[in-house]
């Protein structure tokens, strides 16, 4: 499906600003807890990260309207973190998120091409009915790696 998100991360890269090193994420190790390690980023109230061993798990919080510009900062923080954790598996926690609008899913997509090319397994975890079902209408379950609901 590499087609499919192409064209889109062209225009992307073309519209985005040269310098967009206001909203890096750094990694910073924390030695409290055997295992875990939280990564600190730019203040962000849209996300939460944390790596727990070989997984960094990212918790949106997508209550509401978010503006496409905070959406497309996020999702290149999502591509930033891909890059440069090195994680076999990120994990994006859509507990936190009603509805996802156009611009959201296309971040998630581009996101989700740069973790394949990186060798990064995608996974969404904790996605509401509406979501799933809008997940399955759009034949976009088989593009992600959705954790069946328990």
């Amino acid at each position: 499906m590499k087609f499919f998100a192409s064209p889109l991360a062209l225009l992307r890269r073309s519209v985005r600003q040269a310098d967009d090193t206001a909203n890096r994420i750094d990694v910073a190790k924390d030695d409290t807890s055997a295992g875990h390690r939280a990564l600190a980023a730019t203040p962000n109230p849209l996300l939460a990260v944390t790596e727990l061993d070989d997984r960094v798990v990212v918790s949106l919080n997508l209550q509401g309207a978010v503006a496409p510009a905070e959406l497309r900062s996020l999702g290149q923080q999502l591509i930033d973190l891909v890059q440069r954790a090195g994680a076999r598996c990120l994990v994006v926690d859509l507990s936190g998120v009603s509805q996802l609008g156009s611009e959201a899913l296309n971040q998630l997509i581009d996101t989700n091409c740069h973790a394949r090319a990186a060798g990064t397994r995608l996974m969404l975890d904790n996605l509401s009915e509406p979501l799933l079902e809008v997940f399955r209408i759009t034949r976009l379950d088989r593009l992600f790696d959705i954790s069946e609901p328990t």
